[in-house]
């Protein structure tokens, strides 16, 4: 099995980790009321966005050290 090629390795883990993060928040939202498609929405919106966040800023940086 190959890598894929490293520049989109940095792509795939903000993906990555802007779906688990918009998951927790979905997952811990869901234990005070239901979830309504557009609560959701911008949960995921919300997570991509702070994953963008560039260097030290981003929740990326710090659960990649975390996870190495």
């Amino acid at each position: 099995m190959n890598l894929p090629w490293l520049g989109l390795q940095g792509v795939y883990v903000h993906v990555a980790w802007g779906i688990v993060l918009a998951a927790c928040g979905i997952g811990l939202t869901v234990r005070w009321r239901p979830v309504s498609v557009r609560l959701a929405v911008a949960w995921l919106v919300f997570a991509f966005g702070v994953c963008l966040l560039p260097g030290a800023a981003s929740p990326v940086h710090w659960l990649g050290m975390a996870c190495q």
